[in-house]
Formats: structure tokens, C-alpha cells, sequence
């Protein structure tokens, strides 16, 4: 049988590690307890800052967009005097919108596309344009050309709205096809190419075209 002292003496170091674990974990909760309400303050004093702030800029976002409406109200209360403010600037909007939509160019956007080779050889291309917009095109140009010196036979420009009278221009070869349309309302647009075979590249400029988004 053991040393009954030898088993008292473990004992009491086992009590003295447990007095000592005890009191690290004490000491551990008081501390990291006091730590992490520390961080929440912190946090808490980090994001009040920050509203503040977005509170501050929004003021004086405000403040900005108020005087950079003064012009506009002293135009929509002297075009529309028998009117309160809201409803003066909202007809000035109103006119403005409407004034953009008379001034705004119009274009062509192409809605079809499709070329095919016919019995006898020659070849041709379809293409049919849809506009955008309200206005009266000043111009519209539409100029195809050939390459490997394929020679066109025509550049067919037609649709209700197409003027009967055009200018047509060509270079020696007839590899280059140019026509031009003044005063042409809105209203769709076919074009048929016709070249006396299948060029190895046809190129077409359409004026005014809608540039593709990117």
C-alpha cells in the first residue's frame, strides 16, 4: 500500500493547481469580459461616427441640390406666375422633356440582315433599318463597297417615308456605291445591295447609324 503522506502531499499540490487555474479564470472573465465590452463601445463610437457623418454630407447634399434648383425655380415661377412652385417646375420639366424630344437626333437602328446568291450568280444583301426618334433626318447616306473588285450592279434605298429624288455616286470601277437622301422622316428603311457576285468583303456606312452599347 502507498505512502499515506506521499498521497496527501499530491493532494495538496493538486489543490494548490486548482486554486491556481481558478483564479486565471477569474482573472480571464474579468478581463476579456472588460476587453470585448471595450471593442463593442469602440464599434458602437465608430458607427455613431460614421452616421453622423452620412448625416452631414446628406445635409449638405440638400443644401447643394437647393441652390442649384434657384435658377430653375425663378425660370418655372416667371414662365408659369399663376402657379405655386411644385407645379411650375413641374411644367418646366415637362417642357424641357418635350423640348428634348423635338431637338434629339434621330438614327437608325439595323433590325435585319440577310444576303443570299441568286441563280444566275449575282449576289445580294438585305438589310432593313427601324428609326429612332421623332425628328426629320437632314441627311441620310448609304454607301457600300466591295472588296476583290467585285463590281455592284446597285444600292436599292426604299420605304414610305423615302424622298423619290437622291443623289448617287460611284467610283470608276464600280466597286464603290454611294447615295444621299435629304429631308427623310422617320419610318422604316430596307436596302438591298446587288453586286454581279459574292464579294469576298461588303462593306456598308449607314448615316446616321445608332452606335452599339458597350
Amino acid at each position: 500500500m502507498s505512502n499515506p503522506s506521499t498521497w496527501q502531499l499530491i493532494s495538496n499540490v493538486a489543490v494548490f493547481f486548482g486554486v491556481v487555474l481558478a483564479g486565471l479564470g477569474g482573472w480571464g472573465n474579468y478581463y476579456f469580459g472588460k476587453r470585448a465590452d471595450e471593442i463593442a463601445t469602440e464599434r458602437a463610437q465608430n458607427n455613431q461616427v460614421r452616421f453622423e457623418d452620412q448625416i452631414n454630407a446628406l445635409a449638405r447634399s440638400n443644401e447643394e441640390l437647393k441652390e442649384s434648383l434657384d435658377p430653375f425655380k425663378d425660370l418655372a415661377l416667371s414662365r408659369f406666375p399663376n402657379d405655386d412652385i411644385d407645379a411650375a417646375l413641374r411644367k418646366l420639366s415637362e417642357d424641357f422633356d418635350r423640348l428634348e424630344k423635338e431637338t434629339k437626333k434621330t438614327t437608325f437602328m439595323v433590325l435585319n440582315e440577310r444576303s443570299k446568291t441568286n441563280d444566275d450568280g449575282t449576289y445580294e444583301q438585305h438589310i432593313e433599318l427601324q428609326p429612332i426618334g421623332i425628328n426629320v433626318v437632314p441627311l441620310l447616306t448609304v454607301q457600300a463597297s466591295t472588296a476583290g473588285n467585285v463590281e455592284l450592279l446597285d444600292v436599292e434605298v426604299d420605304g414610305p417615308t423615302i424622298p423619290r429624288m437622291s443623289t448617287t455616286s460611284k467610283n470608276d470601277d464600280d466597286t464603290v456605291i454611294r447615295r444621299e437622301f435629304t429631308a427623310v422622316r422617320p419610318g422604316p428603311v430596307t436596302i438591298v445591295i446587288r453586286a454581279v457576285s459574292k464579294p469576298q468583303r461588303l462593306n456598308v456606312i449607314v448615316d446616321p447609324l445608332q452606335k452599339e452599347s458597350t
